[in-house]
């Protein structure tokens, strides 16, 4: 299970890069828009695993 949640971990902090850079370069209104709000939701994302992470390795410290 950590495994699979660091590596997803890692995709969706490559995805925040990918679609902010992407943003950068396009000079379209409506995707910059909705590139910004992918990268927002991919955060988040990001966020909540993190804090996923952090609850198991305190219960599997708890549990040994």
């Amino acid at each position: 299970m950590w495994f699979v949640q660091e590596e997803a971990l890692v995709t969706y902090t490559e995805a925040v890069q990918t679609c902010l850079e992407a943003k950068k370069r396009t000079t379209d209104s409506i995707m910059q828009e909705k590139l910004g709000k992918l990268a927002l939701d991919a955060l988040e994302r990001a966020e909540i695993l993190k804090k996923e992470s952090l609850i198991f390795n305190l219960y599997v410290l708890l549990i040994n």
